[in-house]
């Protein structure tokens, strides 16, 4: 989804956070049409209201980045799954979405260099909205691990889990209360 805004030769993509918005949107309405439990998912970034019929949280598995064996699943270690009740999940990564062969160039652009963003391999943000986690996920992908994890700390109610480019995993330090 690509939304462009043009003046005087610059533009500005909102595709970064469109997703995130949308999902917010959709449990607006949702919630207006007075459904109390739901989840919806757009492309992986996920929003919640209430909880499931059986009265427990939401179930939020992440793809591992590093386990493309496909006739082998599990050769990987698991990345850790969370419980979320109305909360919202949104990861960024450089694994699905590249323009060369030897996945080099991907998708999410640091600013300041024009490149690629190099830093990380992945990043997950958990908060109260999925606009909220959306934004986040992508700026501590372009952050990186250290000034990403600082920035996520500093948020009250946001945690998350980001695995650098050496494929290190570093989790915020309110992450656990949220994994299963």
């Amino acid at each position: 989804t690509k939304i462009y805004f043009k003046t005087r030769g610059m533009s500005i993509d909102l595709g970064g956070i469109a997703k995130g918005y949308a999902v917010d949107e959709a449990l607006k309405v949702l919630t207006g049409l007075g459904i109390d439990n739901a989840l919806v998912n757009a492309g992986g970034d996920i929003g919640t209201i209430g909880i499931k019929p059986d009265g427990t949280g939401w179930l939020i598995e992440l793809d591992n980045p590093f386990d493309d064996d496909e006739e082998d699943p599990g050769t990987i270690e698991p990345l850790p799954s969370f419980i979320i009740k109305e909360m919202a999940v949104a990861t960024s990564g450089n694994y699905y979405r590249y323009y060369d062969p030897e996945k080099s160039v991907h998708h999410i652009t640091d600013p300041f260099t024009g490149y690629s963003a190099n830093g990380c391999i992945s990043v997950t943000i958990i908060a109260s909205n999925c606009t909220e986690a959306d934004v986040l996920a992508t700026s501590v992908f372009v952050k990186g691990p250290t000034r990403g994890l600082k920035l996520i700390e500093e948020i009250d109610g946001v945690e998350g889990l980001i695995i650098d480019n050496a494929g290190e995993s570093t989790a915020s330090t309110g992450l656990s209360k949220y994994m299963k």
